[in-house]
């Protein structure tokens, strides 16, 4: 995944340099850091069955970072 708001996240240096934060939120398309919520909903859709026929597919997470 792209990077994702998570403790060893905010407790870094992202908290006390907003430039730094300005930086990351930049390398995104969507200009925005992602959340663990959304990382587990895209867990939780290839657990389901609503993903019975997926197979041998990559699930890029990553607010478009892939694509910079």
């Amino acid at each position: 995944p792209g990077f994702i708001v998570t403790p060893m996240i905010t407790e870094s240096a992202i908290n006390a340099d907003e430039a730094l934060k300005l930086y990351i939120t930049d390398l995104h398309p969507m200009k925005r850091m992602g959340t663990a919520e959304e990382i587990a909903n895209g867990f939780m859709f290839l657990a389901s069955d609503e993903s019975s026929f997926v197979t041998g597919t990559s699930l890029v997470m990553d607010g478009g970072f892939l694509i910079q």
